[in-house]
């Protein structure tokens, strides 16, 4: 297909549009109307040169294997350490304007259409999508040809945004890799809910995904949704520092710091809306979310020498919804009881003499450094209707479960009256729980991410 040179007058004016893009659907509407009559050639140089001027962060270099991160702000850690094993340089492409064109022209002010599944489009849903198709190619041509992209990268498959840059970039000979994002399949209901959302998608769009363990890559290819050569292990590379941390034995048993990783009422439940805190709560693990985190709140203010810290998954609404739940205002809460969003995990894993939390790989975590793991499942938890929802339940030889509130607090005042030490049988267990959902504990996943990317790239 012949390019046509960016011709100045017809993309000043797109630019001028696209520049003034605001969230408002009311304006929104007109721009999407001012802008479809544009042919594709005019729309794709005008948004390549503002990816230019302004949206794009350009990492790119000769002398090192550049690739194109679709979406990157979801990427945990990845990007960076790439570009710190100076083989790798990263071009990031601007999420807004990817969702940008991806809205305009599949409309989803009106629609929820999602090219990983729908299979039936009508007449203006084809046209669209043939015009958008032809804007990602042009796009994604002049990018390789200005940044020297050796591969288009993305975090997950289920990004509906990035479909047709990877199917395309993949079309055109550029390799289209996925970098799944970890994901906790650890309960048989998390993996009964990636088996159906695999077999509902349309067949895989990109070249090669790279996971963070087996079970993950097992999945996708028992269900045929992709090829066994198509997947790589390679493991976890945020992890390879605390790996090496845990070699050097930095854990501090003179510690007076308990951690509990916060948990909302449908966590590990994927249907809930929104995430984590649904708008129904009382429908789901309510009251075992109340009491969990009452009990902490109830520990600190009994035991003013220790500190307590509640961390959330994010701040904002999540830390507001923990207060509303235990029914404490802020200005009440013990002045040893901390709930912080931004504490990184693993310095916290680190100072803590104990840890608790439910349905999250951060126990895992914090089993190969913190003697006291402890694992909440009671009240609604219990229920054999939520069963299947449940991680780690039967870990009992490997962390402690408690199996009520009041069991739950007598574990943890127990933890702060001994001086626990892991014993190398629960050692080898937990070692073992954790290459089983994360892969090696070896500190080497960077290593084999490089190694598996640069040959993919070759």
């Amino acid at each position: 297909m012949g390019e046509k040179v960016f011709h100045p007058k017809c993309g000043s004016v797109a630019l001028n549009i696209f520049k003034h893009i605001t969230p408002v659907p009311v304006i929104k509407s007109i721009i999407y109307k001012s802008i479809s009559p544009l042919p594709a050639w005019v729309i794709a140089n005008t948004c390549f040169y503002s990816l230019i001027l302004s949206s794009i962060t350009k990492g790119g270099s000769r002398d090192k294997i550049n690739l194109l991160a679709l979406n990157p702000n979801r990427f945990r850690g990845e990007l960076e350490i790439l570009v710190s094993s100076k083989k790798f340089s990263i071009t990031r492409m601007s999420f807004k304007w990817q969702c940008f064109l991806y809205a305009h022209f599949y409309d989803i002010l009106k629609n929820e259409y999602n090219p990983l599944t729908s299979q039936i489009e009508d007449h203006k849903t084809k046209r669209n999508k043939h015009k958008y198709k032809k804007i990602v190619r042009i796009l994604l041509l002049k990018l390789q040809k200005k940044y020297q992209i050796r591969a288009v990268i993305a975090a997950a498959i289920h990004y509906r945004q990035d479909y047709e840059f990877l199917a395309i970039a993949k079309k055109i000979g550029i390799p289209a890799i996925i970098m799944q994002r970890e994901s906790n399949v650890s309960s048989l209901y998390m993996q009964n809910f990636f088996v159906e959302r695999l077999r509902k998608y349309n067949q895989f769009h990109g070249t090669h995904i790279l996971f963070h363990n087996h079970i993950q890559r097992d999945l996708f290819v028992q269900t045929g949704y992709i090829s066994h050569s198509q997947g790589y292990v390679t493991g976890i590379p945020r992890m390879d520092d605390y790996v090496h941390t845990h070699r050097n034995n930095s854990y501090d048993i003179r510690s007076k710091v308990i951690t509990l990783f916060s948990f909302g009422p449908m966590t590990g439940i994927l249907e809930s809306s929104p995430p984590h805190w649904p708008k129904n709560p009382k429908d789901y693990l309510y009251n075992f979310c109340k009491e969990t985190h009452k009990a902490i709140y109830e520990l600190a203010a009994e035991n003013p020498d220790w500190t307590f810290i509640i961390k959330p998954k994010w701040g904002g609404r999540w830390t507001e919804n923990i207060r509303k739940i235990v029914n404490v205002k802020q200005q009440n809460t013990p002045k040893n009881l901390l709930i912080d969003a931004e504490h990184n995990v693993h310095d916290l894993i680190t100072k803590s003499r104990i840890v608790a939390g439910f349905n999250s790989t951060t126990l895992l975590e914090a089993g190969l450094l913190c003697p006291t793991v402890i694992i909440p499942i009671f009240a609604e938890a219990k229920d054999p209707k939520w069963e299947k929802c449940i991680s780690f339940k039967d870990e009992s030889s490997t962390y402690q479960i408690a199996a009520s509130k009041l069991e739950f607090k007598q574990q943890i005042l127990n933890a702060m009256n001994n001086d626990y030490k892991l014993t190398k049988s629960v050692s080898a267990n937990r070692f073992h729980v954790f290459n089983k959902y994360t892969y090696a504990a070896d500190g080497c996943a960077t290593d084999r991410l490089i190694e598996t990317l640069s040959e993919l790239t070759i």
